[in-house]
């Protein structure tokens, strides 16, 4: 223990008596650590940090995937559930002590205190009563649900967060048992849960309303779904019971629903085989419900690799430092008095990780800083993100282990060299020969550097064309000076045409008022927003096969929204005002649609009709143009527009539901040149006014929601552009430093060829063609990986192969001009070596 304690005492030593050296070193480590830190850090709070609730470590989930919101069908691995099924699997799992389910999406709701004028939109999701009790959380005021509250008849209470009882109700112990509209209908609020708790999903802006599920059909009141037994909106977690396991549970829960499942009248004959196959997952749900997991591992995943190869490229870098600092002659001396070759070794390594330590140190403080800008980044609209960015003992020990990692890595090549020294060259005053092996090993380690700076360069280049192109690319609509709002309407209006039509009239009459509002439209849901409804569509006269199934996405549309939005129609007309309730019902699609179905005839006067065997309920009566609403990295989908409330009589509940909820057109675009900076409080009033009840959810310009689709991508290519060029600057340091150290060493030799006739010219070039030829070495290496490489991010890329041509040769351009730059300085001193001085130095 004493020698070790006396390395590291020396280690310190040594690296106090050289601060330039330190500081360097600690730099370079402290970014090329932090970079890793930081998406570690992401990687642990978005996949694998504990809920903070009681036991995290009981929980299960039933199904392992982020199937999201509303689905009908047989699933082959169910990770959604009806509530029907969930009743059948909490009667039926002793190995779970409580279970609960919960909607699987939050949704929008206004909240006002009876007699406040004016709502606040808050994301609220619908639970059942041993939700709480499952996952184990407290009140913080009042209580929390309690298994009577889940009755249909039962007085309707609801629970809110600590962060909305703080920030919009100023902890008023006087809110508890108080009375507020939710969603349209008057309820009491019966407690606030504990400050840590957000939920049991880590995603943006969590819910801060939970309601119980009996009050599902009164807050839904069109199609409500509690008893559609084939319909799946719920997952469901469970705690486990005393000597329980995920794996003990998976069985008995596939058994069950299984069984459930077959004595149900949706399943046919046909599909009972589909129903054997079926299984229920368990997995933990220590972490809670993953979703962002889904959403970002792969990109994480990316980033992770990306930022190794930068520690990579930094610890070559530092163990070329090394390398150049060691001093053989001391270590000969020492081997000569009787050190032994492992002792040097460790000590060597010692002052490797004792560097590494203080790097991490400064890691941390770089990654705390780099992944709140992340977050930021990744998430720009976002109030709240419950993703602890702060060192946990996790992030720490990674951070320590990776620290003595890298200390290890690039202490090596420095130990061994001071291992092997012989002692003779203490007598020899450390023997040029000995520092001329030296360059092999520094050498190999630059080509190294140029091979993973040359990968980096190129994914970066890859990644920012990429994103050129999605940006540039013809979206079929004019997003300049229009502004985006998304509205919370009452659940109560759905299907309501009468009151929904004087609703959006009184609206565009009110909105008239607001200073800079021009014009104003709206939607089911408007381009690049992300939403899509979809679903089997039919066509009159042309029947659907296996290879050319009938789908198609749809939107529920205001007559003037073509021409708010700059749509063009390219044959036949735009919807108009006297596309009423009662004229003919009338629809426009797209051309990707004529496209898909229609190529071979005139598709104006066409008939088509959403949903299966209903080929006559439209008209087609105009052709627009392609306009991407969703996914820009995908071809655009066959889409119809059809008038806002027209109406076709259905028999189907479910078919009945959805076209009554289609008709809630939540999405506003208003056109708003010279729009003051109070256009927010302003529409919010106005909203008010028009009714209480009416909230605004978001206002952002369409710029925004359209540059949000890209944001992912943008991270991507800056953050790599930054690794490459972090590593650039690496790989050009190391080949200076290489370059100048073998100046240094072969002085004599280069004064000696001069004296003997060799002009400046020729060791300018002489220096510089070693630069160039390890440059070149590397480069070989570095093209067959890179165009590896670049098949693991060709699912980001969009309007770029991965073997773009421009894009390779661009980065070899770049690594051989660096390298000549790199070799300027060290060639010059070279050539400006006195023959008569070099000679008499040695």
């Amino acid at each position: 223990m004493g020698l070790w304690f006396d390395d590291v005492r020396y280690a310190v030593r040594r690296l106090w008596q050289r601060p330039g050296f330190t500081l360097i070193a600690t730099a370079t480590l402290a970014l090329g650590l932090g970079a890793n830190i930081a998406i570690f850090t992401l990687v642990y709070g978005i996949s694998y940090q504990p809920l903070p609730v009681r036991a995290p470590g009981e929980l299960v989930r039933l199904g392992d995937d982020d199937n999201c919101c509303v689905n009908s069908g047989l699933q082959e691995r169910y990770s959604l559930f009806s509530f029907r099924a969930y009743e059948h699997l909490r009667d039926g799992l002793p190995q779970l002590a409580s279970i609960s389910a919960f909607q699987a999406n939050p949704q929008s709701t206004a909240v006002r205190r009876v007699g406040a004028d004016m709502s606040d939109s808050v994301g609220a999701v619908v639970v059942t009563a041993t939700y709480f009790q499952t996952l184990g959380v407290s009140a913080a005021a009042g209580r929390l649900l309690e298994p009577a509250d889940d009755r249909p008849d039962a007085s309707p209470v609801f629970v809110v967060s600590h962060r909305l009882w703080r920030d919009r109700l100023g902890s008023d112990p006087n809110a508890v048992g108080a009375a507020f509209v939710v969603g349209g209908l008057t309820m009491t609020l019966a407690g606030v849960t504990e400050p840590t708790f957000f939920g049991e999903t880590r995603r943006p802006d969590p819910p801060d309303v939970w309601l119980p599920i009996g009050q599902e059909p009164a807050l839904r009141t069109s199609g409500s779904l509690l008893d559609r037994a084939n319909t799946d909106w719920l997952r469901v977690i469970g705690r486990l019971a005393s000597g329980q396991s995920a794996a003990s549970v998976e069985p008995a829960a596939t058994a069950l629903m299984r069984q459930w499942l077959m004595g149900q009248s949706f399943v046919t004959e046909e599909s009972q085989d589909d129903v054997a196959r079926a299984v229920v997952p368990v997995v933990s749900a220590e972490a809670g419900v993953a979703v962002l997991r889904f959403g970002f591992q792969q990109q994480l995943m990316l980033l992770f690799v990306m930022s190794g190869f930068v520690l990579v490229v930094a610890s070559a870098n530092l163990a070329n430092l090394l390398l150049a600092r060691t001093d053989r002659g001391q270590a000969a001396i020492r081997v000569a008095l009787g050190a032994s070759a492992g002792r040097l070794i460790r000590q060597s390594l010692t002052e490797g990780v004792v560097l590494a330590m203080v790097g991490a140190a400064a890691g941390v403080l770089v990654a705390a800083g780099a992944t709140r800008l992340i977050v930021s980044l990744v998430f720009p609209h976002v109030s709240m993100m419950p993703i602890d960015v702060s060192p946990s003992p996790a992030v720490l020990g990674f951070a320590a282990v990776l620290a003595l990692v890298t200390g290890a890595v690039f202490a090596t090549a420095p130990a061994l060299a001071v291992a092997h020294t012989p002692p003779m060259d203490a007598l020899r005053g450390a023997g040029r020969g000995g520092e001329r092996k030296s360059v092999v090993p520094q050498r190999a380690l630059v080509v190294a550097q140029v091979a993973l700076s040359f990968v980096l360069l190129t994914g970066a280049g890859l990644l920012t064309q990429s994103l050129r192109m999605l940006e540039g690319q013809t979206l079929g609509f004019t997003p300049d000076n229009r502004m985006v709002a998304r509205l919370d309407l009452p659940a109560s209006y759905a299907g309501d045409v009468p009151r929904l039509s004087a609703l959006f009239r009184t609206l565009r009459e009110r909105l008239a008022q607001v200073p800079g509002v021009s014009d104003m439209t709206y939607a089911l849901y408007t381009p690049m927003e992300g939403n899509n409804w979809s679903g089997t569509i039919s066509i009159d006269g042309i029947e659907a096969t296996p290879d050319q199934p009938h789908n198609s996405s749809w939107n529920r549309v205001a007559p003037n929204f073509f021409e708010a939005l700059d749509i063009r129609i390219r044959e036949g007309r735009s919807l108009t005002a006297t596309d009423t309730p009662a004229s003919p019902r009338v629809a426009v699609v797209n051309q990707t649609f004529v496209d898909r179905f229609l190529s071979e005839t005139s598709p104006i006067g066409r008939r088509i009709g959403i949903g299966a065997d209903r080929p006559r309920d439209y008209e087609i009566v105009g052709v627009a143009d392609d306009v991407k609403f969703s996914n820009a990295h995908l071809p655009t989908r066959p889409m119809i527009f059809v008038p806002d409330f027209q109406l076709v009589a259905l028999d189907n509940p479910g078919q009945a539901s959805t076209q009554a909820r289609s008709t809630l057109m939540r999405m506003l675009v208003l056109e708003t040149r010279g729009a003051s900076p109070s256009l927010e409080p302003e529409l919010r009033q106005a909203l008010a006014d028009v009714d209480p009840n009416l909230t605004l959810v978001r206002l952002m310009s369409m710029d925004t929601q359209v540059a949000g689709n890209f944001r992912m991508n943008r991270l991507l290519a800056r953050l790599t552009s930054t690794y490459g060029l972090l590593a650039l600057a690496l790989a050009t340091l190391g080949l200076y430093a290489v370059t100048a150290y073998h100046v240094s060493r072969r002085r004599r030799e280069i004064g000696l060829r001069m004296a003997l006739g060799a002009d400046r010219a020729q060791v300018v070039r002489e220096v510089v063609r070693g630069a160039v030829a390890q440059t070149i070495i590397g480069l070989a290496v570095g093209v067959p990986a890179a165009l590896l490489a670049a098949n693991t991010i060709a699912a980001q890329l969009y309007g770029v192969t991965t073997r773009d041509p421009l894009i390779i040769a661009g980065a070899v351009g770049i690594l051989l001009v660096c390298a000549l730059l790199s070799a300027a300085v060290p060639a010059r001193r070279a050539a400006s070596v006195n023959p008569t001085t070099a000679l008499r130095a040695d």
